[in-house]
């Protein structure tokens, strides 16, 4: 939900300013993809430093970000930490070791309307098909979905990730695919037109 009030969520929805990156894949086919992000990282990351809201323009934004961004973080450890026990290392928290949360990226992803037929015909997409490429990813959809994951049983066929409130889903990335010598594995995911 953008907003409790219905009326500035609908308005919100109407902004058409959207980043547009222009992709090329492996077959020349040239491919739009439509999205808008914010990116909050840790405040001690100097290397990349958060641009913030002004206070004055959404007051308390930062500080709710902040708190959000450590729990998402204490999050991945107890989810790491989980992995471990599963993969009987010595140490389960063996993980944890290359997770500071200093190097953490939060983004928040905005998909703008796009014309289904750009979608159809190829031109457009809000993520084309990837994976992740840290050790895990933690998503949050909104009750509008579109996140399509790829079946183990029919690798290039994709099936929805239904939304459910207060729910959180867990990617593997192509990291820990490689650290748990395949044990955990990555599913592509894509995001679609809901």
């Amino acid at each position: 939900m953008i907003s409790s009030d219905k009326e500035l969520g609908r308005k919100l929805r109407e902004v058409k300013d959207c980043k547009v990156r222009t992709l090329s894949s492996h077959d020349d086919h040239v491919l739009n993809k439509r999205q808008e992000s914010y990116e909050v990282g840790s405040e001690a990351n100097n290397e990349q430093p958060n641009v913030w809201i002004p206070d004055k323009v959404l007051p308390g934004y930062k500080e709710f970000m902040m708190e959000f961004y450590w729990e998402c973080s204490k999050a991945s450890h107890r989810i790491l930490a989980a992995m471990g026990t599963g993969l009987r290392l010595g140490d389960p928290k063996f993980f944890l070791k290359f997770h500071s949360g200093h190097n953490n990226q939060l983004r928040l992803l905005h998909y703008p309307p796009i014309p289904a037929a750009d979608l159809q015909d190829g031109t457009s997409a809000r993520m084309p098909v990837h994976s992740d490429w840290g050790s895990i990813t933690l998503l949050f959809q909104d009750d509008c979905g579109g996140l399509e994951i790829e079946r183990p049983d029919a690798p290039g066929h994709f099936m929805k990730a239904t939304p459910y409130e207060n729910a959180m889903i867990v990617n593997v990335g192509d990291l820990l695919m490689r650290w748990s010598n395949g044990l955990f594995h990555f599913q592509k995911s894509i995001d679609q037109l809901n």
